[in-house]
């Protein structure tokens, strides 16, 4: 505002001022709203930079009166044409409710195309919006160096608001004064909030993968993944009753409350996925979700989805001198209907690795559909019929060994040694006593596909077995399986009944042994 007098100046000291001064110029709609908004978006924060204003001006402005005469540039005689395109108020208005927008939702990543998307809702009809282009080189002339435009997690041209400590500091020391003690107080722990929120915004984030499930079993690896001002401030606020995993829970709830759409919590994601998997239920996980303590059902069924897809439900390639076993036998669910419908009676497939093994590639964040999580586990069928008559076979006696056996007398030392009085240990503490040899490791159980085929089934039989020496030549390991009794006597029945068959013969003689249960 033009002066050709000295008039008093009165500084803004409230947001609420600058508020309606930013909606007295949407009403306005006139050359001096756009000037006063112009110069309200390029400050950002009136009270933070000292900004002033006349009375007189004030009053005329909200009462929608033009500026005082007196207070008004003489008018040039000559009028240049000035250069470039002259400006158009409705693509402005539209851009500036972009800012805004970007300015209310900075949570989430919002690049240059969607804030031309965005701007373009703003637009008339008959008017277009920015440019990319143009619209990064706005973006820049408006804010300045308060925001960062750059590639974040593979998205080009995310825009993000940049705020360095010390301008948070800055705008807390140039506070008035002369305010009451509950004043500044608030106003310091408002500091402290925008110094934690900074540091969450300045933490690297990728939402393309789900969290390692290392992480959580690693108290030191979550406290890892808060960022150190909100983890001194959880830690000082919560030091005497709370312990560490706490911390880490209160915090990555924080972190992802505050940035929802950009920040994969681990915590988050672990404990809905083991809500689901004991309880299964979608609305004790939507209510969690909701008060802010783990993530959506939604995320959950699409983390499943992503694993089953990437990560297939078959063993991984990597399984050098590991021992494997493969079981199968048949699996029930929802054995009792009252319509006698969604009853479920197949193979179920199990592997057992020795040592254990885990999947260490992490899960991919993807859209999944039916056809894929179909295919990928997916088991083939094969059809096979043993013949109407069958040759009797007898099973070969197995050779008696005489081996000496050191362990034979242990279980009676332990019962003779039990009544006495001295210190002892239990059945498994006394196996270790005596057990020598480096101990190979705990194993792991891996599920492999299910056939939807009556298990006692020739066809299920024969398919499982096909199976299974399909992934041990995979794997490049040898076959080994196991059944209970009755379905290794049809397995049998099987090998011994396809002598014609070169092709299955060179199958099943690479089958070490059917054990029975």
């Amino acid at each position: 505002m033009a002066t050709k007098e000295v008039l008093p100046c009165y500084p803004v000291r409230t947001f609420d001022f600058q508020n309606a001064v930013r909606a007295t110029c949407l009403d306005r709609n006139d050359e001096w709203g756009h000037q006063v908004l112009e110069r309200i978006e390029f400050g950002r924060d009136l009270p933070a930079v000292d900004a002033v204003y006349h009375q007189v001006c004030s009053t005329n402005f909200r009462t929608m009166r033009q500026i005082p005469k007196h207070m008004q540039e003489p008018s040039p005689k000559v009028q240049k044409v000035g250069k470039g395109r002259p400006t158009n108020w409705t693509q402005t208005e539209a851009f500036l409710k972009t800012v805004t927008y970007l300015e209310i939702n900075d949570d989430e990543q919002l690049s240059i195309s969607d804030l031309c998307a965005k701007m373009k809702e703003y637009c008339k009809n008959e008017d277009d919006p920015y440019s990319s282009k143009y619209m990064k080189r706005k973006l820049l002339d408006h804010f300045g160096t308060s925001i960062v435009i750059a590639e974040i997690n593979g998205k080009p041209d995310v825009v993000t608001f940049k705020m360095t400590a010390s301008e948070i500091l800055h705008q807390f020391y140039n506070q008035p004064k002369d305010e009451d003690i509950q004043v500044k107080q608030n106003r310091l722990i408002e500091a402290a909030a925008k110094l934690i929120l900074n540091d969450i915004k300045s933490i690297p984030t990728n939402n393309e993968v789900y969290p390692d499930p290392s992480i959580l079993s690693s108290i030191s690896a979550n406290q890892d993944f808060l960022p150190s001002s909100l983890r001194t401030f959880l830690t000082t606020l919560l030091k005497s009753t709370t312990s560490n995993i706490k911390i880490c829970s209160i915090g990555q709830a924080v972190m992802q409350a505050t940035r929802p759409r950009v920040i994969m919590a681990p915590l988050q994601v672990g404990l809905g996925i083991q809500l689901h998997h004991h309880f299964a239920s979608k609305y004790l996980i939507d209510v969690l979700h909701t008060l802010g303590f783990c993530s959506s059902y939604g995320e959950i069924l699409n983390f499943e989805s992503s694993a089953a897809v990437s990560q297939d439900t078959y063993l991984p390639n990597d399984v050098d001198d590991h021992t494997i076993i493969f079981s199968a036998d048949n699996v029930d669910h929802n054995l009792h209907t009252l319509d006698g419908n969604d009853t479920f009676h197949g193979m179920g497939i199990i592997a057992t690795v020795t040592p254990g093994i885990t999947f260490k590639e992490p899960v991919p964040r993807i859209d999944t559909t039916p056809e894929q999580i179909i295919k990928s586990g997916k088991i083939e069928i094969k059809f096979h019929k043993l013949p109407a008559e069958m040759h009797p076979f007898n099973l070969k006696e197995l050779r008696r060994m005489n081996n000496n056996d050191r362990t034979k007398t242990l279980e009676t030392l332990l019962k003779i040694s039990w009544p006495l009085h001295s210190p002892r240990v239990s059945w498994s503490g006394f196996m270790q006593t005596v057990q020598e040899g480096p101990y190979p490791g705990e194993s792991s159980i891996h599920f492999l596909p299910m056939i939807d085929l009556n298990p006692s089934d020739i066809s299920c039989i024969f398919s499982t077995l096909s199976f299974i020496y399909k992934e041990a030549n995979r794997l490049q390991v040898t076959p080994s399986i196991t059944f209970d009794q009755p379905l290794y006597w049809k397995a049998l029945m099987i090998l011994t009944t396809n002598q014609e068959k070169v092709n299955l013969n060179l199958l099943f003689y690479a089958l070490v042994v059917f054990t029975c249960r």
